[in-house]
């Protein structure tokens, strides 16, 4: 005898092939979570902790080490990486790449702001549906010594816009340290901002208290980290950066991890470990977790354990 599903189960069965979750949220949808102690990021309702990398190769390897997550720094050639991405089963922050002050962006040219944001607006368009896509990255370190503060308008307007038409994936910008003033004019101008990303590496222990002393409550990710930067490392007699040996980076980085990034994860939804391959930042082994010939450094392994 044919035995059928109770009416409630069968009806259960096509509302989740329809494309929505057990929530009732479009499948793939992203969100922030307050709890009690801070904030969460969800992923089709369920938990998603950001255990990610920045960088354009070696994807397999982040997978094989526990990693979920990619990050990309603008849309040029995205959908090569997002596609790779997806087929291993892990998601995106996508980048949307905006003008810098300090590269000549004027952001009192009401015109070229326009523009800008016509081209950004395409870009969101493109990519807000591709099954990869995790948050939209707002501008990567647009306030970097700049002093015009109308950038933080048109963040604002742009994360607007995705607000409106992908309401599935929440929106970030990314910050070099934690400028006080800027972030006291992103609490201002940025309501649609739903997340706070800062890049930090050698002080990434205060940032957490620094940018809620300057006025941010909400959750916030860690953009980059990895090895002291040559910016903010000690220096030699005539002016040459010190960098810290193969050693020392796996021992700083499991202690900034561990202690300032896992150690606030009540508000702190992830990170993006930096950079994921090979690149010459004064020298071509500072920041590179690979060398030129694709092998992995000592800093991977301790990724891993952590």
């Amino acid at each position: 005898m044919n035995k059928q599903l109770p009416l409630w189960l069968a009806a259960l069965g096509i509302f989740l092939s329809s494309g929505f979750t057990n929530s009732g949220e479009p499948k793939g949808t992203v969100s922030i979570k307050k709890t009690e102690s801070g904030y969460q990021l969800l992923k089709d309702g369920e938990p998603y902790y950001i255990q990610g990398a920045g960088g354009y190769k070696y994807y397999e390897q982040l997978k094989a080490r526990g990693g979920n997550s990619i990050r990309l720094w603008s849309t040029h050639g995205a959908k090569e990486y997002m596609d790779r991405a997806h087929a291993l089963g892990m998601t995106v922050t996508l980048g949307l790449d905006m003008g810098h002050e300090r590269r000549g962006f004027n952001y009192s040219d009401k015109k070229a702001v326009k523009a800008q944001l016509e081209r950004l607006k395409k870009e969101v368009l493109a990519f807000k549906d591709h099954p990869a896509l995790l948050m939209w990255g707002v501008g990567n370190e647009v306030e970097q010594f700049g002093k015009n503060y109308a950038v933080w308008d048109a963040v604002n307007e742009l994360a607007a816009f995705i607000h409106k038409v992908d309401p599935k994936h929440p929106t970030t910008t990314m910050l070099a340290g934690v400028p006080k003033k800027h972030i006291e004019q992103i609490v201002k101008r940025c309501p649609h901002l739903d997340i706070l990303s800062i890049n930090a590496f050698r002080w990434i222990e205060p940032v957490r208290k620094d940018i809620t002393d300057a006025g941010w409550k909400g959750p916030y990710m860690i953009g980059e980290w990895g090895a002291s930067g040559y910016w903010e490392s000690d220096t030699v007699p005539w002016g040459t950066f010190i960098e810290e040996t193969s050693s020392d980076k796996a021992r700083v980085c499991a202690e900034r991890y561990e202690k300032h990034i896992l150690g606030n994860k009540d508000r702190c939804v992830g990170s993006y470990v930096f950079y994921w391959g090979w690149k010459q930042a004064r020298t071509h082994t500072l920041l590179s977790l690979f060398t030129e010939n694709g092998e992995e450094t000592a800093v991977l392994d301790v990724l891993q354990k952590s």
